[in-house]
């Protein structure tokens, strides 16, 4: 089969091997090294030019299905809209990888793509940048970012993936001169980006989605730089030569904020799905396990790939045991005709697990035929947390056996639950200490309501506290089979969890220690909260569910 070339007529395109140009796929079989295989029937690689040092990029694209290919006949496959774009951008004086060439093979079912660009063999990635310490260095890597997305907007192109693996940094080169503003920032990735785009909109849809990127590594102030060095170059680039107003670039970075959060949520609901499907991150027992002893044991059974292989085996065989909670190496901590709790000791980690006991009732039968039996809720509430960046421990393994569902998670050691916390530094001579930890315990509890999220049973044994010597104690939430989603959260939800907690924690904290917590919770709300009727739903919600516990006693 034939390839039709487009090519630039640029030196690097001409010291390619003709080999290439003749059957592209063969070569780069034989010569060149694969960098990334992700979905989309897309495949990265690079390969070395002979006569010198420098090396080409290679993107492969393949349309296998009728859209694809339509796409494909009409000019707006992902490949060719790339290629566009690229030359766009480059003509603009955008700086982006060069781009070579762009290649099509036509065959009877399937229709090949290739894009050859320049390799930038010293660039590294947002992801594997670490922002230096120097608060200075770090405003000038802002800024030339900021100008480097202002540039590609006025060239009238909306990325539409603006996320960290796309953001390409390239260091100063000589180390005695390592001066930030020699550093350049490109953009990479143009498969879903929109030519001859003006709308504000997607340009502030951008912008919310480099927020998401920065908001992992750097702070609010340096994000707040980034949004007004932004605005005054785009102002700049379009001879507005006005000065950005005060009001201007707060309110923008106010709406990237707002939408932020809510592009965070959707990433983290997205990214969810994931946990009950074989990927790089997830797998299943059944595919894990080598024989078959097992099989009938773990039904719709998951696990994280990330965990040591001889780990998750030897928890496998302790798992297939009906009574695993007596075994030798576990510490029962809770054993109940509902649940099973235990703590296992492994050399390579202790482990925490939970049973849930199966009651043999319909609702249960179809809430596990469904995937919402409590362990997988709980399994998929923890990933989702963390997707949020929420402290919560890291799920390893989630089963459904006929005994009932089942779920491990790595243990924190040291960790205490809230109340052991706050009654240890009780006394007075330790009142700072206690002061770090219900400031921890309500900046957590804020990031979880500004995510959408009700925990659905916040009492003191669910509320973990790590480090608790230390200048910076850190909670963990655990036992989140009862958790709810939303993109905001309602009301009487953040009602019953406040309350929740203050009706378990209420002797180990003074009055002024209460109003010190809702200080810091309020501090951290990213909407508008009517403080008076918060602090009085919660208190009289709390001192029901106090007087409930009394009569049950």
């Amino acid at each position: 089969m034939n390839t039709t070339w487009i090519k630039n007529n640029t030196d690097l395109t001409k010291q390619i091997s003709p080999d290439f140009w003749s059957d592209p796929a063969a070569y780069i079989q034989s010569y060149a090294m694969p960098i990334k295989k992700s979905g989309y029937h897309r495949n990265v690689f690079s390969f070395t030019i002979d006569d010198s040092n420098k090396k080409i990029l290679v993107k492969h694209f393949v349309a296998s299905t009728f859209i694809e290919k339509l796409k494909w006949y009409l000019g707006k496959s992902p490949a060719k809209k790339e290629w566009v774009i690229l030359n766009h951008l480059s003509n603009n004086n955008v700086l982006t990888p060069t781009p070579l060439a762009f290649g099509s093979q036509k065959g009877d079912s399937l229709i090949n793509s290739w894009i050859a660009v320049e390799f930038i063999d010293n660039a590294v990635t947002f992801d594997n940048i670490r922002p230096p310490k120097s608060i200075k260095k770090t405003l000038y890597a802002a800024r030339q970012l900021a100008e480097t997305i202002a540039k590609v907007h006025f060239a009238a192109v909306h990325h539409g993936d603006l996320h960290s693996g796309n953001l390409l940094y390239i260091p100063p080169q000589i180390p005695p001169a390592l001066n930030p503003k020699s550093g350049k920032w490109l953009i990479t990735d143009f498969q879903r980006s929109k030519l001859n785009c003006f709308s504000r909109s997607n340009f502030v849809s951008d912008l919310v989605q480099l927020n998401h990127c920065l908001g992992k590594k750097v702070p609010l102030g340096v994000r707040a730089v980034f949004i007004k060095t932004y605005l005054q170059k785009f102002d700049e680039l379009t001879d507005n030569n006005n000065e950005v107003a005060d009001w201007e670039w707060k309110n923008l970075l106010f709406e990237i904020g707002k939408k932020s959060r809510l592009y965070s949520i959707y990433q983290a609901k997205s990214r969810n799905k994931r946990c009950l499907s074989s990927n790089k991150n997830f797998m299943a027992v059944n595919d894990f396990i080598p024989d078959n002893n097992y099989l009938h044991i773990f039904e719709n059974a998951w696990l994280y790939r990330g965990a040591s292989k001889q780990l998750i085996n030897d928890l496998i065989n302790l798992l297939s045991d009906a009574n695993w909670f007596l075994n030798a190496n576990v510490t029962i901590i809770k054993n109940r005709p509902s649940v099973a709790v235990g703590m296992w000791s492994h050399p390579q980690g202790n482990l925490f697990i939970k049973q849930y006991r199966y009651r043999n009732s319909l609702r249960e039968k179809i809430m596990a035929h469904f995937h919402k039996s409590k362990s997988h809720r709980n399994w998929k509430a923890c990933w989702r947390l963390r997707n949020l960046h929420i402290n919560t421990p890291k799920p390893l393994l989630v089963a459904w056996t006929s005994r009932g569902g089942i779920i491990a998670w790595e243990s924190l050691s040291n960790a205490i639950t809230s109340e052991s916390a706050l009654l240890r530094f009780s006394t007075p001579n330790l009142k700072k200490q206690k002061l770090k930890i219900i400031r921890e315990i309500a900046a957590q509890i804020a990031l979880l309501h500004n995510s959408g999220t009700e925990h659905g049973d916040l009492k003191s044994s669910n509320l973990l506290i790590l480090n608790i010597d230390e200048k910076n104690p850190r909670a963990f939430f655990t036992d989140l089979d009862a958790a709810k989603f939303y993109n905001f959260i309602p009301w009487p939800r953040r009602i019953r969890d406040l309350a929740r907690l203050y009706a378990a924690l209420y002797p180990f904290v003074s009055n002024p220690e209460i109003r010190y917590f809702m200080r810091i919770y309020l501090k951290k709300q990213n909407e508008i909260i009517d403080v008076r009727q918060l602090i009085v739903s919660v208190r009289d919600r709390a001192e029901k569910k106090i007087i409930q516990k009394g009569m049950k006693s």
